[in-house]
């Protein structure tokens, strides 16, 4: 998916983007790759590859890769 970060944050374990890609918002959360989300910033735009999850009703996607899009 390509999006707009537009929120990021940081829990126990794991870190957490809301992404927009202009039909919607949902969470891309990172656990053990972490570092992955650390040269991202909101306002950024996106590739995500990834795998949909769904954890107490909760939607998001799994991020495996991340790529900023240079937008020039």
């Amino acid at each position: 998916m390509i999006g707009v970060i537009v929120q990021k944050s940081e829990l126990n374990n794991y870190k957490t983007l809301t992404i927009d890609d202009g039909t919607g918002k949902i969470s891309a959360r990172a656990f053990e790759n972490n570092v992955l989300l650390d040269k991202t910033d909101v306002g950024d735009v996106v590739l995500i590859i990834g795998r949909p999850r769904e954890f107490s009703s909760e939607k998001y996607i799994l991020i495996e890769i991340i790529k900023k899009i240079v937008i020039e």
